[in-house]
């Protein structure tokens, strides 16, 4: 896993950058705050995920704090608590989601 959200700007440039670091991906783990609802670069992040069809779900960032859903989120999206075993769960399913889709000249 890496954190690949960065400073966010509302412009062309910032978009296709992130759209290319998107390209390389398996799955996005949306890690929500108590303030996601109304994270800007977070929920623009967030519609360009779903544009691109990468498979993603939401962990509850904090376990002290309510955290919030993204604006963007919608209501039927995954949103666990932050436990690794739930995380390496749901990273696992993904990885072998992949896995099977690829040609098998690809696969390892």
């Amino acid at each position: 896993m890496v954190d690949w959200s960065g400073a966010y700007a509302e412009t062309p440039r910032w978009e296709s950058a992130f759209r290319r670091r998107l390209d390389g991906i398996d799955e996005v783990v949306v890690i929500c705050s108590e303030r996601s609802d109304t994270a800007d670069g977070l929920n623009a992040e967030l519609r360009i995920v779903r544009a691109e069809e990468k498979p993603y779900f939401l962990l509850h960032g904090r376990r002290e704090v309510s955290c919030t859903r993204p604006a963007a989120a919608r209501p039927n999206d995954s949103y666990y608590a932050w436990l690794w075993e739930i995380l390496k769960l749901q990273v696992g399913v993904t990885l072998r989601r992949a896995r099977s889709t690829r040609p098998s000249s690809v696969r390892s």
